[in-house]
């Protein structure tokens, strides 16, 4: 029944809840057009907010992927670039080579720009590093290792969450061994071979020598030598009773080795620090029979032997203890061998001799690195007078120590030094090949990075040794071989454009990734606000309208409520 009533106004209620009703939906639309979000709470839309939840939290994963392959992509960049430098620098020193193959005038300095180029390698190898991480040096530790960039974020059937990855693998740049990354140009000269052989023919005298095993103080003997000008020269040298060892003064006492050593030390010191003997070639040695040996390097040295004279009053030693021999004309009275860079596995040195009637070969043969099945010095199974050299004693030691050419030419010199020994041995060998043995047949000497060998029997009278050659066998190495040397700039460009290729495709790989990671990104994103965003346009026009019913309900309201005051008027 419709009418009017103090205790009840139907129509001020009506209004009332449409009122609050309208309050509602403008707070919910002032809420999204504040938060730009439709759904911004669990209670707006309970599944909805579950799922852009989620979605949020892979799209901050997909972020963080995003920063690690961005920092995958400037580590391998670094390395990519400076393997670009090399390449530089490796047809640097292919030029040079080439250039001189034709210029043999001007070697030494086209080695001075080889020697910095390898040098710039060394420089960008070890400057190649990001974030502490460097792809390209060769570090023995990471060798077979993979360098890890997380690339992706994977959720499988169930909903299990797992990272995906791009595995690069370490690459070797570096000039440190033969055997490994660009070790090929390792020890790289135009200059000259692996080793370098030298033989003089001479017909000067090799060596001079006296026996002072009866000498008593007072006596004395005369060296008469030719110095580097040619001029004739002579030193006296005098037995003295005190035992002192100085130049011109020697030990006139004590047993035969006793003065013979005293000898050797009153020469050496003539031989040094400006002495009159210094850098003439001479060396001095002795044997237990009481002679003194002065040998002479008929190589590049300026020095000659022309005798030794005997005082007149030397009642022990006479011209007969004395003997100078003569070299033969055409006749190899001395060779050498210069290691001029280290040896390597399977190189070997060769000491050819006429032995009288036929022509003989030593064989030294350098191991592989680890091989212990045998010494230096023994016959190799199954050859002919060939001989190991263990890789540990003439390339590198067992602690990763490169043998040096100066310690090589001294452990060489040593072997051709050996006594006779037993079967199967070097020393028997060589012992096998003249007429009476090591010691009286030959002199060895090392000087720097050379081993000489000067044949003591060279009188001309004697036609039956001589010594053929001295190299390091018939390999490319031993050899100024432009043809090798090529090789071997080839063999450190090919291994580098492997390593190009691998860093290359790697990069490719993470570029692409992350461009689809960045893409994924924008799709998540967009996903996301299409669950959740508001749209503003929408909520501007429903603010619009929520405003114009606000408007209307406090209207309608305050008409409901003037309503009761018409009652008033009927007690009027």
């Amino acid at each position: 029944m419709t009418g009017f009533s103090v205790l009840t106004n139907p129509q001020a209620a009506s209004a009332l809840l449409n009122l609050n009703r309208t309050l509602q939906d403008l707070n919910i639309t002032q809420e999204r057009i504040n938060t730009g979000l439709k759904v911004g709470k669990a209670r707006h839309d309970a599944a909805t907010y579950s799922i852009a939840l989620g979605m949020q939290s892979d799209l901050a994963g997909f972020r963080a992927i995003s920063d690690n392959l961005l920092l995958g992509q400037s580590t391998l960049g670094v390395a990519s670039s400076a393997a670009s430098s090399i390449s530089e620098e490796l047809k640097t020193i292919k030029e040079k080579v080439v250039q001189a193959s034709n210029n043999s005038a001007g070697r030494d300095l086209i080695q001075v720009s080889i020697d910095n180029a390898i040098q710039q390698i060394r420089s960008i190898t070890a400057a190649a590093q990001f974030n502490g991480v460097n792809l390209i040096d060769g570090d023995q530790d990471n060798a077979g290792e993979f360098f890890t960039v997380v690339s992706s974020l994977d959720r499988n059937a169930t909903g299990d969450l797992s990272l995906g990855t791009v595995e690069v693998g370490y690459e070797d740049l570096s000039i440190e061994e033969k055997d490994r990354g660009l070790g090929s140009i390792l020890g790289l000269d135009v200059r000259e071979g692996k080793a370098t052989e030298q033989t003089v023919v001479n017909d000067s005298p090799t060596y001079v020598q006296v026996d002072v095993s009866g000498i008593t103080s007072g006596e004395a003997f005369t060296f008469n030598y030719t110095n580097a000008d040619g001029e004739a020269e002579a030193l006296t040298f005098t037995a003295s009773s005190a035992g002192a060892s100085l130049p011109f003064t020697f030990d006139g006492g004590g047993t035969a080795i006793a003065i013979t050593n005293s000898l050797i030390s009153a020469f050496t010191q003539l031989s040094a620090n400006g002495g009159p003997l210094e850098n003439l070639g001479f060396a001095f040695s002795a044997d237990a029979a009481g002679v003194f040996r002065i040998t002479r390097d008929v190589g590049d040295t300026p020095g000659k032997i022309t005798g030794i004279k005997v005082d007149d009053t030397n009642a022990n030693v006479t011209q007969g203890d004395v003997t100078l021999l003569e070299a033969r004309e055409n006749i190899n009275s001395q060779i050498g061998l210069t290691f001029n860079r280290p040896l390597e596995a399977g190189d070997e040195i060769v000491l050819k001799m006429f032995d009288g009637a036929a022509e003989r070969t030593v064989t030294f043969r350098v191991g592989e690195k680890g091989d212990t099945s045998f010494t230096s010095g023994s016959a190799l199974a199954g050859t002919t007078n060939t001989f190991g050299l263990r890789y540990e004693d003439v390339v590198q030691t067992t602690g990763g120590v490169d043998r040096s050419p100066a310690e090589v030419a001294t452990f060489v010199s040593s072997l051709l030094n050996t006594t006779a020994g037993a079967s199967g041995e070097a020393g028997a060998a060589f012992s096998g090949f003249f007429n009476t043995g090591l010691g009286t047949d030959y002199s060895v000497q090392v000087v720097d990075d050379e081993v000489i060998v000067t044949d003591l029997l060279q009188a001309v009278t004697d036609s039956n040794q001589a010594f053929v050659s001295f190299n390091l066998g018939d390999s490319p190495q031993g050899d100024l071989d432009f043809d090798e040397l090529l090789l071997r700039v080839e063999a450190a460009e090919n291994h580098l454009k492997n390593s190009v290729g691998r860093l290359g495709a790697a990069e490719q790989r993470i570029d692409s990734q992350s461009s689809f990671i960045d893409t994924l990104i924008k799709s998540i994103r967009e996903g996301i606000g299409t669950l959740v965003d508001a749209d503003m346009a929408e909520e501007s026009a429903r603010l619009q309208s929520l405003q114009v019913q606000q408007q209307l309900g406090i209207q309608a309201l305050s008409i409901a409520n003037a309503q009761p005051q018409s009652i008033l008027s009927l007690f009027n």
